[in-house]
């Protein structure tokens, strides 16, 4: 049984390469080509299906644990709070318009709730929490592709989005392969029995080294579009490597909770909260960088 077990995985991971692959490579051209108007509608919408689907996928979930939260105004909530935050963007003066439907939304999740106080507590929390889970991070990330020009010489975060999932994923793909080829120390056998303490370690390596190559690609080619100090460098790198592992393991603790192995199941891929979980609490630290500049 655990040699058919292995097999299976090593089977899977050709058609999970391939799935990822594709999906970097449109994630990639969409990113390149944001600035047109067409394109960056086109991002748009994608960025709120994924946070329609993420919050759906984390729905899936807390029904799991025998909740009922409000499915629908949860994914309306989501996916306009990230085409208010995309316009807030556009125009300054719209820049209070994702926090005001955020408020509404709040609102509107009580009032729901008014015909019957059973389980309110749960789930009003785990409605709102649900939306700030999922859709707030991704609006981050259009911050980051759309940042406010500041001074003369503003960064392009074409080349800030990059560096985001760039470093977030090779976090990943080191933790991942070093993990399988050389683990011995379980990390957190509760929440990832597969996950070593190898892996952790070899993932924290790979942010901060890729962190260091995009440091050294801002200097030498990109000047003025990308700038990045090496302490600045190290640190984020460092940062993103911790983040990114810790919004890893946080999705397998809600999923371990809900008796889920995936949040999804699309083909290669898992779902939408297992493509996107250390995303999630890397685009913050990004955020928070670019706007504090």
């Amino acid at each position: 049984m655990k040699k058919f077990m292995e097999r299976q995985k090593i089977s899977d991971l050709p058609r999970r390469l391939l799935t990822s692959t594709i999906v970097i490579g449109c994630a990639g051209g969409l990113i390149a080509f944001s600035p047109l108007f067409w394109v960056s509608l086109l991002i748009l919408l994608f960025v709120a299906a994924l946070a329609g689907i993420g919050v759906w996928e984390y729905v899936q979930l807390a029904q799991a644990k025998d909740l009922q939260p409000s499915s629908r105004l949860m994914i309306g909530l989501a996916v306009i709070v990230v085409i208010a935050f995309f316009f807030a963007r556009q125009f300054p003066s719209l820049e209070q318009l994702p926090v005001i439907f955020l408020f509404v939304g709040v609102v509107i999740f009580f009032l729901a709730h008014f015909k019957h106080s059973y389980k309110a507590l749960p789930q009003v929390a785990v409605e709102l929490f649900g939306v700030c889970y999922v859709a707030i991070p991704l609006c981050f990330m259009l911050g980051i592709l759309y940042p406010i020009a500041k001074g003369s010489s503003p960064q392009d975060g074409r080349w800030w989005l990059m560096y985001l999932i760039a470093v977030t994923k090779i976090t990943d793909v080191g933790a991942y392969f070093v993990g399988k080829l050389w683990g011995r120390h379980k990390l957190a056998p509760f929440l990832s029995p597969k996950k070593t303490v190898e892996g952790a370690v070899a993932g924290f390596c790979c942010a901060v080294a890729a962190s260091f190559f995009m440091y050294v690609v801002g200097k030498k080619w990109l000047a003025g579009s990308f700038s990045l100090s090496f302490p600045q460098a190290l640190w984020m790198g460092m940062l993103i490597g911790i983040l990114g592992q810790i919004g890893d393991l946080a999705e397998s603790l809600l999923k371990r909770d809900a008796f889920v192995k995936d949040s999804n199941r699309l083909p290669g891929l898992g779902g939408i909260l297992d493509m996107l979980d250390s995303l999630l609490l890397t685009a913050p630290v990004v955020y928070f960088f670019l706007s504090a500049r």
